[in-house]
């Protein structure tokens, strides 16, 4: 299971982007680039929302045609509450470790 890529299926829903943002998951947390991208425009049109409503599967792989051209959208989807502490612990041995 790549955790960064499944975590895409979060954006999408209000509570579990709300969820990742409140227990503190920032965009340096993702390694992955693309990744990065797709969660910050999705809090921007969360804040921009004033925190109303998140991007819908189908807005994110409009605008990121590319990324989901190539990766397709995660077919698994996990708990908010593990993916959020899972990324937080892999960002955190990764920072350890240098």
């Amino acid at each position: 299971m790549d955790l960064e890529y499944t975590a895409i299926r979060n954006f999408v829903n209000i509570n579990d982007l709300q969820y990742l943002w409140d227990k503190g998951v920032r965009s340096e947390h993702f390694f992955d680039n693309s990744i990065r991208e797709v969660y910050n425009f999705s809090l921007d049109y969360l804040i921009k929302s004033e925190f109303k409503s998140a991007p819908t599967e189908n807005l994110l792989k409009m605008k990121f045609e590319s990324y989901f051209n190539n990766n397709g959208w995660p077919s698994e989807e996990y708990l908010v509450h593990i993916i959020t502490s899972d990324l937080l612990e892999k960002y955190r041995r990764a920072n350890v470790q240098k």
